[in-house]
């Protein structure tokens, strides 16, 4: 019938360590599927994390990071195909904006840019994604400056001016 999920595993040196779908991957196995859909998150930092981890995340312990939550997110539509945003919605269980969020937050900002900053709270994904499509904006209706200062540059100074709050959500063009 297909995957409905994908195995979720961090590398370790060489090898990847299952954190869940040992069940999928054993099945997998036995009818010689050559290729299965993985999840990939970060790996743990110490030993004490990783059994953490290892122990608990079949139990729904341990959360994902907003960042691990966007990339499966990405990962799960891309898989399907690209399906709609209210097909996915519906499969996640969550709303059609968080999946749409997710998704476009995910593809326009680089992971080191944003993922600690997003985990400790200091970045929330409402407001990457308002940001996000304000810079589409100004590509649209101001499309020389946007050329000339460069999206990176753009999007590098909207954050700082997030973090240094310097600007509230009725930002203009």
């Amino acid at each position: 019938k297909g995957w409905a999920e994908a195995i979720t595993c961090y590398r370790k040196g060489q090898y990847y360590i299952i954190l869940s779908g040992h069940r999928r991957w054993h099945a997998a196995k036995k009818m010689n599927e050559k290729e299965v859909p993985v999840y990939i998150v970060q790996a743990p930092e110490n030993n004490a994390e990783e059994l953490d981890r290892l122990g608990s995340i079949q139990g729904g312990q341990v959360d994902w990071t907003p960042y691990e939550w966007a990339k499966y997110t990405y990962d799960i539509w891309k898989n399907s195909g690209k399906a709609s945003y209210s097909q996915l919605a519906n499969k996640l269980g969550i709303s059609q904006s968080l999946v749409g969020s997710r998704i476009r937050v995910y593809k326009f900002y680089p992971r080191i840019e944003i993922e600690d900053k997003l985990s400790n709270g200091m970045y929330s994904l409402s407001m990457l994604d308002y940001i996000l499509k304000w810079i589409k904006r100004v590509e649209k209706h101001h499309f020389e400056l946007y050329q000339s200062m460069g999206e990176e540059l753009i999007r590098k100074q909207m954050l700082k001016k997030y973090e240094n709050r310097c600007f509230n959500s009725k930002i203009a063009i």
